[in-house]
């Protein structure tokens, strides 16, 4: 009967064991394993297509659509005892079986057709590029990475069939509004017009800031050819503004960004003579995140 005591305490312990590593206390250990999952390999993915586009190669996004994860834990304990009163004989058996089981099931869909269109070569809405801005974000960067030209200064071109430099407004023109933004002097809101829509504004502010930004707002308006006299303008998609008064703003799509960063990735040497890749852009692709410009 010791035997016995000892045989079913230790299967009562595995089986509580096994149920405490599930239930409510794998909700956090599974969502960030599988949240640090997705981002690394979305990073890796993102990379890989980057490198296939410096190789003219096009690129393949392979989204994961779903993910279901189920657990499963089972214990089963069984005994038995007998005994004869005529014979001087008795039996006694003592069983049990466990079972654990994790079947996560994650689905993947392949980015293509309309989708891929729609997520890809559509161009970024000045509006959400702006919305980046307001959010903190630096706005050289966000410029100079995601905006092809502002009311015809344009910028560099160095992923696609037909390269150019920037125009040398442009850097003037962001390096400008990036003084701005860090004193605060700049901001943009949702205005609501006459036939019902909603119009996104630019509003830059003169009081109570230093005298140099409000020689740079100065700055920014005749570079952008806006009305000196105006504090607020509207801002559209497009490359030429309608008048003094408005800021056209000509955006790139997910694609052409990924084009230009691309184009910056250095490769082999050899892989150039041998015309499997371009030569790289000259310039080094962490410089697109610096202050400084050439």
């Amino acid at each position: 009967m010791k035997r016995l005591r000892i045989t079913c305490t230790t299967l009562a312990m595995l089986y509580l064991t096994g149920c405490a590593t599930i239930g409510p206390q794998t909700i956090a250990r599974d969502r960030f394993r599988y949240t640090d999952a997705i981002s690394d390999s979305w990073k890796r993915q993102m990379l890989l297509n980057m490198v296939k586009i410096r190789y003219a190669d096009a690129p393949i996004f392979l989204d994961v659509s779903s993910i279901i994860s189920q657990q499963l834990v089972e214990a089963e304990f069984h005994g038995s005892l007998s005994w004869d009163a005529f014979l001087p004989t008795d039996s006694q058996t003592v069983g049990g079986r466990g079972k654990y089981a994790d079947r996560p099931t994650i689905t993947y869909q392949p980015l293509m057709g309309e989708k891929f269109t729609r997520s890809l070569m559509t161009p970024i809405r000045p509006a959400a590029i702006l919305s980046l801005v307001q959010s903190g974000r630096p706005v050289d960067i966000v410029f100079r990475v995601c905006i092809e030209s502002v009311n015809g200064i344009y910028n560099r071109v160095g992923g696609r069939v037909r390269t150019h430099k920037a125009d040398p407004d442009f850097y003037r023109l962001i390096d400008s509004l990036r003084k701005i933004q860090d004193s605060m002097a700049v901001g943009t809101r949702i205005r609501e017009t006459e036939d019902g829509k909603q119009a996104t504004m630019i509003s830059f502010r003169k009081k109570d800031i230093d005298p140099h930004i409000v020689a740079e707002i100065d700055v920014v308006k005749k570079i952008l050819g806006l009305n000196p006299g105006l504090q607020e303008f509207k801002v559209s998609y497009g490359a030429v503004p309608q008048d003094d008064q408005e800021i056209a703003i000509l955006s790139r799509s997910m694609l052409e960004i990924l084009q230009e960063l691309a184009s910056c990735i250095g490769v082999p040497e050899i892989h150039v003579i041998e015309q499997r890749a371009r030569k790289a852009w000259r310039l080094p692709l962490s410089s697109i995140m610096a202050r400084s410009y050439p």
